[in-house]
């Protein structure tokens, strides 16, 4: 072996590190650059996904995931703007028939219901 002075021996471990960082730092930019043409839909992806979009609307399916809207926010709303027809309920504020002509419900006695069925 040959004897080698301290200072080359620093600036060679401090070469080899550089290129090592230089090196890792070129995998990871490869990384994600493949991982963005990933990410990105081809033309037929959004055509497809266009067409599934249309389709619902049309059926009446789709589903707006940008409506933040929790259910019971949606059930209070539409309980509210609900027109009941005369005889449709007993004529109490916080009592309502559903359409199937059932028993009459109170709000609480619904919720107790659900939580039954769900079995909470």
């Amino acid at each position: 072996m040959i004897p080698m002075h301290p200072h080359l021996i620093s600036q060679l471990i401090a070469a080899r590190q550089a290129d090592l960082m230089a090196r890792a730092r070129q995998q990871r930019l490869a990384q994600q650059a493949r991982a963005s043409r990933r990410a990105r839909p081809t033309q037929r992806e959004a055509k497809d996904h266009d067409a599934k979009i249309r389709t619902g609307l049309a059926r009446g399916t789709h589903v707006d995931t940008s409506n933040r809207t929790t259910v019971a926010e949606y059930f209070a709303r539409w309980l509210a703007d609900r027109v009941l027809r005369y005889g449709s309920g007993s004529g109490d504020p916080d009592r309502c028939q559903g359409s199937g002509g059932g028993r009459t419900l109170t709000l609480a006695e619904f919720g107790e219901a659900l939580r039954r069925r769900k079995g909470l």
